[in-house]
């Protein structure tokens, strides 16, 4: 897994639009954790102090949730039976284009409109 590459072929296809700042940044912090075969596996309070004490487990699921929704992880199981961490994959981002998502205000967006 190339993880330079997974953040080139992000950047080139406008999701950064469509997710917070909590997002992306749960998402680093995965990537940044992930083997190379794209497993990983980060305990909650390693999550918490990266983040900040204010993301407790509960928000951490929903934003694991959401990069799942978007196709950029793909979690054990749909919600982690081991409350202490978080086992997932990182999966090969696809180009957007042409597809219609929701921004993070929930409005419609077409993704990399020319």
């Amino acid at each position: 897994m190339d993880k330079r590459s997974i953040l080139k072929t992000l950047n080139n296809s406008g999701i950064w639009s469509l997710i917070t700042g909590d997002e992306i940044r749960l998402y680093l912090i995965l990537l940044a954790a992930a083997t190379e075969n794209g497993q990983g596996v980060l305990p909650y309070r390693t999550i918490q102090r990266a983040l900040g004490i204010a993301h407790h487990i509960g928000r951490v699921l929903l934003t694991c949730l959401r990069l799942q929704e978007l196709g950029l992880i793909e979690l054990e199981h749909r919600l982690p039976h081991n409350r202490n961490e978080i086992r997932y994959r990182i999966r090969q981002p696809v180009g957007r284009k042409g597809r219609t998502a929701r921004n993070r205000d929930g409005d419609r967006h077409e993704s990399d409109q020319e």
